[in-house]
């Protein structure tokens, strides 16, 4: 099996396990997923600084990647707030 018949099996495989997915069959370029464990510690950071619920605005959230780690940091962190996200999603 090529590389994109695995990427593509990967994301059905997500999608019907309701996960998220963040592979190559989107042709979304993601940036370097070392910087997500850097989400954390900025929510946390803006929820000692700023009143509860935070406001979180992603510019740009294509695949979803960055959002799911926003929304994780919030969900761990027990903190009240919402994600929205725009994305023009040009080909």
């Amino acid at each position: 099996m090529d590389n994109t018949n695995m990427s593509y099996r990967a994301l059905c495989e997500a999608l019907l396990k309701g996960e998220p997915y963040a592979g190559s069959a989107l042709q979304a370029l993601q940036g370097d997923p070392e910087r997500q464990r850097y989400f954390r510690p900025v929510v946390k950071s803006a929820a000692e600084l700023l009143s509860s619920p935070l406001d979180i605005l992603e510019i740009g959230c294509w695949a979803g990647v960055s959002t799911i780690s926003w929304g994780m940091a919030l969900r761990d962190l027990q903190i009240e707030g919402t994600i929205t996200c725009v994305d023009p999603w040009p080909p």
